[in-house]
């Protein structure tokens, strides 16, 4: 034997305690795995393995610390799992446990179990089996560790970090007969059944126990059993009918509660859907007002721009039709010039053009087209004016000249005829 201290973490959930547990025990040679896990909170199954339990017939102490307390200890008798009852008729009924759909936990549990004590004030079954195989406990848990973890567990040791299933009804005075969780936060394996096998003493096999609720003269002591197990039965249905109404009500409040919630949530998933929707059309219509009002801005820069390029056009054609009206003046005088103004007139034009062109802009080309024009047009005229005077001037000296060639001829006969008269006067 040796002395083993464990320390684990205890089964209540997240505010949970830690529970030290210090057991004489026997090693058990190749020993592994499934235990209690402290950073999880999870329960394994043990590997069965060869060598004797660790579980009955010892002494051990169990710590629940507390702050600003001392730990306190108990022995086997009393707080822990109690010592082995006496024989007779007065010890708890052996039980059998059969069915089980895992099979793993199926082939450790199934069996017959005897009475091996007490613990927390109720009873502790051991497995019947051969020396050296799996030690297998059923026993129950007080709420010293949380409500969570209180009720029935199937494991190698009373309050051990090993378990292979569990029922929560704390309630029951023996092992349930139905209701066992297999893993222990597993589903409910219905399938999984204890029933009662009569009288147990410690180490009866099964055949035995049987044989002897079947041997004569056991008749008198069958019928007060008979009326226990019935009433232990009928007790028991009627826990089980509690526990199954309660949960059965547990479900349909948190079916109602799920269902609240699910509509607070669909409630608030609609008005989220209103909201963002609400949002959208918000900025869906500012945006729209926004490219409104940019679209009216830039209409009004643009009419702006166009009716100041307008006024500026118009600005500048007035200045150009007025540098243009100047010079257009002065061809008009160029155009009705005489040779003797002409000259004069023609240096004005192009000392005007020189001096309008530039702000006559667009209109300089034709402005100056128009005075060339009236230039050549001019020049033809005075020419041909001065040619038709040359011509009349000709014409006037033929014309003269006749005349006095006539004047001179008729003065010839005029004198011809004078000395024609006087000759005919003297002869």
């Amino acid at each position: 034997a040796i002395l083993a201290q464990v320390t684990s973490a205890a089964r209540g959930g997240p505010s949970a305690q830690c529970c030290r547990v210090e057991a004489l025990a026997m090693s058990w040679p190749g020993r592994s795995g499934g235990g209690y896990n402290a950073t999880n909170g999870s329960r394994g199954y043990p590997a069965p393995s060869a060598g004797p339990s660790s579980s009955s017939g010892s002494n051990a102490r169990v710590v629940a610390p507390r702050p600003g307390a001392a730990p306190t200890s108990a022995n086997h008798g009393s707080s822990h799992h109690g010592g082995h009852s006496g024989g007779g008729d007065s010890s708890p009924p052996s039980l059998i446990v059969g069915g089980c759909s895992n099979t793993t936990v199926a082939g450790i549990i199934q069996g017959a179990f005897a009475s091996n004590g007490t613990n927390h004030g109720k009873p502790v079954y051991k497995k019947e089996a051969a020396a050296g195989a799996v030690s297998v406990l059923i026993y129950f848990w007080d709420e010293r560790d949380g409500p969570s973890f209180s009720g029935w567990w199937f494991g190698p040791k009373v309050g051990g970090d090993q378990v292979w299933a569990y029922n929560s009804q704390k309630s029951a005075q023996s092992p349930p007969p139905s209701g066992w969780r297999v893993p222990w936060d597993g589903p409910v394996d219905e399938t999984l059944r204890i029933s009662l096998g009569g009288s147990g003493g410690r180490g009866v096999p099964r055949s035995d126990a049987q044989g002897a609720r079947s041997m004569p003269g056991s008749g008198a002591a069958a019928a007060p059993r008979s009326r226990a197990v019935e009433d232990d039965r009928r007790r028991r249905d009627d826990e089980r009918r509690q526990v199954e109404e309660q949960r059965r009500r547990e479900d349909e409040r948190r079916r109602q509660e799920d269902d609240r919630r699910r509509r607070q949530q669909e409630e608030e998933e609609r008005r989220r859907r209103e909201d963002e929707e609400r949002r959208r059309r918000d900025e869906e219509r500012r945006r729209r007002e926004e490219e409104e009002r940019r679209r009216r801005e830039e209409e009004h820069r643009r009419r702006e721009a166009e009716a100041k390029r307008r006024r500026e056009e118009e600005e500048v054609r007035k200045r150009e039709q007025a540098a243009a009206l100047v010079v257009r003046k002065v061809i008009q005088r160029v155009r009705i010039a005489t040779p003797e103004t002409y000259d004069n007139l023609r240096g004005e034009l192009e000392e005007c053009l020189k001096e309008k062109a530039e702000a006559m802009g667009s209109q300089a080309s034709r402005v100056s087209e128009e005075a060339e024009q009236t230039l050549r047009q001019a020049q033809r005229r005075i020419d041909e004016m001065i040619e038709q005077k040359a011509a009349e001037e000709r014409r006037r000296q033929e014309e003269e000249k006749k005349r006095r060639e006539e004047a001179e001829r008729v003065e010839q006969i005029m004198k011809e005829a004078a000395e024609h008269v006087k000759e005919g006067e003297d002869a």
